[in-house]
């Protein structure tokens, strides 16, 4: 992929973060943060950045070979947009750049175009490289770091993308991001607005509570050979339905069962999860949806 760069005499790194709920502000358009990334959002009403966590892709403006600080072109801001909604995104922001009101008015421009949210995103922040010298992470371990990121309750993941002076992304890059996007395409809900819980599950195991009180299991890379069977503590669910994102025709059996306790029995709801989800699964990642029945 190609983006035009006519302004840019240096590297520009572009900065994907995947939020988890935090406690930062969205604010007017053209606001500037205290570290002058551009914000914008409900001028009215203040909405935490909780409400619009999930992915998002943030740019990141360097200086040029003078020590001031680079413009990026609009053609290359609408690619940036594109790349923000092709990864999955639900929000992209340009960070430093608040003082340049033609870059905050083309940003506002094509995210809106996009149905993409602006925010500020810097607090609570992890990282992990997408580019440069290291060597590139697939899109599981990338889907893998953004879930330990939420069961850590970290705000962001944020991937550095490097792009080059010519406006160039490394292919292989670009690869990862539409194969996380592709993931985030059919489980974005299991990691967008939501909060880690726990269920007490074996290690490996993360659960991520929703808006609408919808539990939802993320198993750690594996390869069964047979059923899986995952016990939970009865007291720490209600009654649930168990589903697999993307895969309805998959049944999850769920009974509850007693076992020997130190003074009374224990109550568990045991799962019993068959093979064939993690072989369907998206980058052999299935994520367990358990909706509240109450």
């Amino acid at each position: 992929m190609r983006m035009p760069l006519s302004m840019l005499a240096v590297l520009v790194p572009i900065v994907l973060g995947i939020a988890a709920g935090s406690q930062g502000k969205n604010r007017g358009a053209g606001d500037s943060g205290a570290d002058g990334g551009l914000v914008a959002g409900p001028s009215e009403t203040e909405q935490t950045t909780h409400e619009c966590s999930g992915l998002h892709l943030a740019a990141s403006v360097a200086n040029d070979a003078q020590g001031h600080k680079s413009t990026i072109s609009p053609e290359v801001i609408s690619s940036i947009v594109l790349l923000a909604k092709e990864a999955g995104c639900n929000a992209v922001c340009i960070l430093g750049a608040a003082e340049d009101q033609s870059m905050v008015n083309d940003l506002q421009r094509e995210a809106e175009k996009a149905q993409l949210m602006i925010v500020e995103d810097q607090a609570n922040v992890e990282h992990a490289a997408l580019g440069g010298d290291g060597e590139l992470p697939t899109a599981q371990q990338v889907i893998t770091q953004l879930q330990a990121a939420i069961a850590r309750g970290k705000q962001t993941l944020a991937l550095d993308l490097p792009v080059d002076a010519q406006g160039k992304v490394q292919e292989k890059s670009m690869q990862v991001l539409r194969r996380v996007g592709g993931w985030m395409s059919v489980n974005g809900e299991s990691v967008r607005r939501v909060q880690a819980v726990d269920l007490e599950l074996p290690e490996g195991w993360i659960a991520t509570v929703g808006p609408h009180e919808n539990t939802y299991l993320h198993p750690p890379v594996m390869h069964p050979d047979k059923d899986v069977l995952l016990k939970i503590p009865a007291h720490l669910i209600d009654t649930v339905v168990p589903v697999v994102l993307g895969q309805p025709e998959r049944q999850v059996r769920v009974k509850r069962i007693e076992e020997p306790g130190e003074d009374e029995p224990r109550a568990f709801m045991q799962f019993t999860i068959p093979t064939s989800v993690w072989d369907q699964a998206v980058e052999g990642l299935p994520v367990i949806k358990l909706i509240n029945a109450q």
